[in-house]
């Protein structure tokens, strides 16, 4: 039937406004088990400056988008939420 599994890893697209919302509330839940995907200049300003969301700063684990499904997968990596904003006319 219908088995309910826990979420244990979650890896997050997009870390604009949307995307921080979510991975501040979700990184004190999953600590480690969260990671943001971003690449070059955003990776590094990420990993260096964090984000701040309400007055509190955040550190998140960052990932390369060079890495594929299948070494996320293997890592224990398999789901990914995904933080866009729709434009009007555009969605």
């Amino acid at each position: 039937m219908n088995q309910k599994r826990e979420i244990r890893t979650v890896s997050l697209i997009g870390l604009g406004a949307i995307g921080c919302f979510l991975a501040s509330h979700l990184g004190p839940l999953m600590g480690d088990n969260l990671r943001v995907i971003a690449g070059g200049s955003r990776r590094e300003r990420l990993e260096q400056e964090g984000v701040m969301v309400n007055g509190v700063r955040h550190h998140f684990n960052i990932v390369s988008p060079e890495e594929t499904c299948d070494q996320f997968h293997r890592r224990g990596f398999p789901r990914a939420v995904f933080a866009e904003k729709a434009i009007d006319g555009v969605l």
